[in-house]
This record gives C-alpha cells, sequence and structure tokens, in this order.
C-alpha cells in the first residue's frame, strides 16, 4: 500500500482560499488522497472516492476531533459548555435516534406548510430595497434572509438575526486548518458566548414554551429522558450553522454565475420553472461548503491503493468532487440545463442535510421574487471586480453590488 501525497500547494495561500479548483484538479490527477502539507489530516477529493466514504460511516466517522491542544484556545473554552454531539458529528445509533426525534418537522408537508411564510419573509426583505434602484446582494438579501428563518424557527427575536449570523460564522470558521492561532482564539470566544446565550435561552424556554422548533426540543424526551443541555446546545448549534452560511453562499454565488452567463439569466427570469435546477448546477459548480470533516477513529482506511492511519482527521471534499469529470462532463461549466443531480454538496447517505429541502424552498421562493419584484437586474461593477471571500470551508462570493429598474410611481 501507499502513502498519501502531501499536497502540492499551501491551502493557506490567498490564491488557493480564493479560487481553489485548479489545485482541487492538479490533485484529483495525481492520486486518490493527498495529505494536508504541515498536517496529519488527509484529503480525498475524487467523486467516487467521497461518495464512498460517506456510505462507510463506520470507517469514516463523523467524531469531531478537538479543536486543538493550544493552552489558550482550551482556557476559552472552558468558559464556555460541556456539548454531546446529536447530529454532524455523531454515529450511528445515536446519530438515528438523535435524527428520528425531529424528523417529524421536516418531512414534506411540515416543510410545505412553512411556504406562505417563506414568501412573506422573502418580500419584507425586498421592501426594505425595492424603492431604491439598488442593492448590495449579499449583506441586504443573501446575509439577512436566512438569518431571519433561522431566528424564527428557533424562536428568536428579529433583533438577534446579526448575532446569529456572527455565532454562524465563527463556529463554522473553527474548523479551518488554514486559521491561525489568534483566528481560532477569536472564534473559540465568540462561540463561548453562543453558548451562554443559548443556555439563558434555554432555561427560559423550559419556564415558558412557545411553538417554534427550540421550545420543541426543550420539551422533548429521548429514552424517556429530557435532552440534557448539552445536547440542546449541539442542537442549536447544528441549526445556527447549517442555516446561515451555507444558505448565504448558496444564494450568493448562483447570482454571481447568473450574471456572469446573461443568456442563461435571461431564460431563468423568462421562464422560472428552470431556477430549481439553477440552483442545483450552482450549488454543484461552486458548493457553499467545500468539505466535511471525517476521523478514521477505529482503524486504518484504504482508499484506492493509500492507506490513512487509524485516528487521522479526513476532509471529504466535496467542492472538489462536485467539478470531477467523471461524474460530471465538462464540469468547470456553469449550465442551467445540466442534470446536476448526485452532487454532494448537502453531503450523502444518513447524515445528507436534513434541511436540504428547506433550503432548496428557501432559494427557489428567493429567486422567484426577486426576478418578479426587480426588473432588469444588473451588476453595478465589472465581473472581475467582484470580491470572493478568502477561504475554503464556506466559499462564497463577498459583496455583489446589483442595480435594477424602480417600479413606476
Amino acid at each position: 500500500m501507499e502513502t498519501a501525497q502531501p499536497a502540492e500547494v499551501r491551502f493557506d495561500s490567498d490564491e488557493v482560499q480564493t479560487c481553489p479548483f485548479p489545485a482541487y484538479q492538479a490533485m484529483r490527477e495525481s492520486g486518490p488522497v493527498h495529505r494536508l502539507t504541515g498536517t496529519d489530516i488527509y484529503m480525498i477529493l475524487r467523486y467516487k472516492d467521497v461518495l464512498e466514504a460517506f456510505k462507510r460511516p463506520g470507517q469514516f466517522s463523523s467524531h469531531r476531533p478537538p479543536l486543538g491542544t493550544d493552552p489558550e484556545i482550551l482556557a476559552v473554552l472552558e468558559r464556555g459548555y460541556r456539548t454531546e454531539p446529536t447530529l454532524t458529528t455523531q454515529d450511528p445509533p445515536k446519530h438515528s435516534a438523535y435524527r428520528k426525534l425531529i424528523k417529524g418537522w421536516f418531512t414534506a408537508s411540515a416543510i410545505a406548510e412553512r411556504e406562505p411564510t417563506l414568501r412573506r419573509t422573502v418580500d419584507e426583505i425586498i421592501d426594505d430595497f425595492a424603492d431604491d434602484g439598488r442593492v448590495e446582494f449579499v449583506s441586504q438579501f443573501a446575509e439577512a434572509l436566512p438569518m431571519r428563518i433561522v431566528g424564527d424557527f428557533l424562536g428568536q427575536p428579529r433583533s438577534m438575526a446579526p448575532q446569529l449570523k456572527q455565532w454562524a460564522h465563527a463556529i463554522v470558521n473553527a474548523v479551518n486548518p488554514a486559521l491561525s492561532r489568534n483566528e481560532a482564539v477569536y472564534y473559540a470566544g465568540i462561540a463561548v458566548d453562543f453558548q451562554h446565550y443559548f443556555a439563558e435561552d434555554i432555561a427560559a424556554k423550559r419556564r415558558e414554551p412557545g411553538d417554534d422548533f427550540l421550545s420543541f426540543l426543550v420539551n422533548a424526551e429521548l429514552g424517556g429522558e429530557p435532552l440534557s443541555l448539552a445536547e440542546l446546545l449541539d442542537y442549536v448549534r447544528v441549526f445556527v450553522t447549517g442555516g446561515n452560511d451555507t444558505v448565504t453562499a448558496l444564494l450568493s454565488n448562483t447570482m454571481y454565475q447568473l450574471l456572469a452567463h446573461p443568456d442563461q439569466l435571461r431564460e431563468v427570469i423568462e421562464d422560472p420553472s428552470l431556477i430549481p435546477n439553477a440552483l442545483e448546477e450552482g450549488i454543484r459548480y461552486d458548493s457553499p461548503g467545500h468539505w466535511f470533516t471525517r476521523t478514521t477513529e477505529n482503524a486504518d482506511v484504504t482508499v484506492g491503493d493509500v492507506t490513512i492511519p487509524q485516528g487521522s482527521r479526513v476532509m471529504l471534499v466535496c467542492g472538489s468532487a462536485n467539478r470531477d469529470p467523471e461524474m460530471f462532463p465538462d464540469p468547470d461549466t456553469f449550465d442551467i440545463h445540466r442534470n446536476a443531480a448526485g452532487h454532494l454538496a448537502y453531503g450523502h447517505g444518513i447524515h445528507f442535510c436534513l434541511g436540504a429541502p428547506v433550503a432548496r424552498l428557501e432559494s427557489r421562493i428567493a429567486f422567484e421574487r426577486l426576478f418578479a419584484r426587480l426588473p432588469g437586474l444588473r451588476l453595478e461593477i465589472p465581473l472581475d471586480q467582484v470580491p470572493i471571500a478568502p477561504q475554503t470551508i464556506i466559499r462564497r462570493v463577498e459583496r455583489l453590488p446589483l442595480a435594477f429598474d424602480r417600479p413606476a410611481a
């Protein structure tokens, strides 16, 4: 058996953080597994190998390794609360029980019931800038929408939306291997603030529950016992992070690609039935989350002819898998007519994103209402001047200033 090749690129470089796709291609072509330079983290980048890893949870565990042993980071984390893995960082059989507990909130009928509320929320946000003739799409819409929806879902006041966004960003980025030490300490502190806020909110909902998802969890039982604070905090973490940055990226990246392909934008505006497929292509072409973390905690694991040692951290790089030409011909071309079924942006198997149907509905309604209400939608700066956030764990357009024709008085 061979050992994994060290990556030929620095993933903390500005070039790769801004556009990792050439690096992904080079690594896919040179071997099935690569070790991240200077670490014991292994990357799996080919579609068939990433898919197979998703199917083997017994070998690729979702248990997340500690964020590190740096004394300063540990001291910050000690000020927070212990958490118990529930969904994204848990394995069967416990994972199955935690997922089953909440599945009623994500059935097709439950999601369909939310459509009028989602449509109303989208229109409320558009109302805030519809008379201006311009909008900074990322901050005024793509960030605002998921913040409100997640906040409503968890029974939070609308005034908490910006804070939820900051928490989501910090928690997601805390596991980025390209972080500096100072950044890691900073994000750890924000994560602790998040825990303290929701510990108090959970106590309040125990005294006076509402009809929101968090109130349901506070009063739910698993195996005849109420959920612990450690379990509740992890559930909240999952939904704050899963419903925020990733949806912002999906909306921003897809809008950017449509603007970069005006013929396809025109097609989608003229025929809104194309919107769902355009969004699937958007999330394949520029996946919001570029990898899922796994560990080989039980034994050595073989991928192709390469052995990954037991106890290693593994990155299942869906951002690369979704550009693998073995699965998607001409993968570097954005095409709203492509059959993008099979992309791995939402994961696969037992950990397939529980909120994917909500994200799909939310983004479909968003684009339907934007195109219906904002005629002449266009970019105010040259395409090559649109900044991309310099990171790969959540990759997205950073700023997207748009103009449109104001409705006649």
